[in-house]
């Protein structure tokens, strides 16, 4: 049996046995581990605390025929201030589901945690967005902004074909109509957000601000842009629109 060290953010916690939850884990640099805390469930475990969802802490692991066990944990991060809101609460939900879907595609962990710290001090719609978005990118599907695929114009409002990633400006738009890809409109200031979001270190991704037009604008672009690469809608996301 060997021993393995991580940080880690608990993405999912299940029911397991009498006592027991299995976790899946958000790690740095190791994508998503299944592991069993074993009594987390009892009121005075000392693993009661670090498997709760949203929970972030560095762990100790034990390996076994390649199933981990919960041995030690020190919490990092428990975010308490989302806890107390129900709607900050859903956010941090949809954004670790997401998060927890695009994993084997990428590296989430540094941006989510980020994400998490957002929720207390910005917008959740921005902070939504805006990891929409970077998740989508970092896990491969980083769409092409500004300049129009048809004829390269790149002035005034332009449109975002969801599925194939690139953009259109309004003179090329209609003429590529076909019924199988949304296009997604965004101006000047939503241009520049999407820019930003596309290539700041995680830890700035949520740094910027949007008037409540722009800012509208790119939480339907970005939510629709992800829904197309789904390509299905998360129990977490109707439930944070159901409180909306």
């Amino acid at each position: 049996m060997s021993h393995k060290e991580i940080t880690g953010l608990v993405t999912r916690a299940v029911e397991y046995k009498e006592a027991d939850f299995i976790l899946t884990v958000l790690t740095a640099g190791e994508g998503l581990l299944t592991v069993t805390a074993r009594g987390a469930r009892r009121h005075n475990s000392p693993h009661a605390a670090p498997s709760q969802v949203l929970c972030c802490s560095r762990m100790v692991l034990s390996e076994y025929r390649e199933r981990y066990t919960l041995k030690e944990a020190d919490v990092v991060e428990a975010f308490p201030a989302l806890r107390t809101d129900l709607t900050l609460m859903s956010a941090a939900c949809y954004i670790a589901e997401l998060a927890q879907t695009l994993a084997p595609e990428g590296d989430m962990f540094r941006l989510t945690a980020a994400a998490l710290v957002a929720l207390t001090k910005r917008p959740a719609a921005l902070v939504k967005a805006a990891f929409e978005m970077r998740a989508l990118c970092e896990a491969g599907f980083k769409p092409e902004l500004g300049s129009c695929e048809t004829c390269g114009g790149a002035s005034g409002m332009m449109f975002l074909r969801a599925a194939r990633g690139l953009s259109l400006c309004a003179g090329c738009a209609p003429a590529a109509r076909d019924g199988a890809d949304l296009l997604l409109p965004y101006d000047g200031d939503t241009l520049l957000a999407l820019r930003h979001i596309a290539a700041a270190p995680a830890d700035k991704v949520f740094s910027f601000t949007l008037g409540e037009a722009p800012l509208a604008r790119l939480s339907s672009l970005c939510e629709r842009y992800a829904l197309a690469h789904l390509d299905m809608v998360l129990p977490s996301l109707e439930y944070y629109r159901r409180l909306l």
